[in-house]
């Protein structure tokens, strides 16, 4: 009851202090550390995350796999990739690979330095860059990450029989 009082009695100022405190994460969240903060967050929360990560790492590798497929060269498709990217967390972490792959260290070595990129990701840009197969096998890795990501959003046909 007491909690009641308090609220009913300062309620003003508490409104006043939750607009202040809703006003100051949305100007730090227009900041580039403040966005890149907000989505690693959004990365590591709970269900949403993981459906947000595969959903990027999807669009990520079926970019790379068809602008490799037309014939780009790896060097060329990683900053289109890094510009097109919603994720700036994501995007530091390509960032990352395109600077250690430029000094001769592949694709999959510097991907498996970031926990963004999935265990299976990596290991099949590493056998894509074995077998010289890398578009084929970013095909297969977006495929599977869509699936997946679709398989948390319940499908629409679901709610058509309730």
């Amino acid at each position: 009851m007491s909690i009641g009082d308090t609220v009913k009695s300062n309620g003003l100022f508490i409104l006043l202090a939750l607009a202040v405190l809703i006003g100051a994460v949305t100007l730090y969240t227009m900041t580039p550390r403040g966005r890149y903060q907000r989505d690693k967050l959004l990365l590591y929360m709970p269900l949403v995350g993981r459906v947000r990560l595969l959903a990027e790492l999807a669009r990520y590798c079926r970019s790379m796999s068809l602008l490799l497929h037309a014939g780009m060269p790896l060097n060329e498709v990683l900053p289109l990739v890094i510009n097109g990217s919603n994720s700036k967390a994501l995007a530091e972490a390509l960032t990352n690979v395109q600077k250690d792959m430029v000094k001769g260290e592949g694709l999959s070595g510097p991907m498996s330095k970031s926990k963004l990129f999935l265990p299976m990701m990596t290991q099949m840009a590493k056998i894509g860059e074995e077998t010289g197969n890398l578009d084929i096998t970013l095909q297969a890795v977006a495929r599977t990450y869509e699936a997946e990501a679709a398989g948390f959003i319940p499908s629409s046909n679901l709610f058509n029989q309730l």
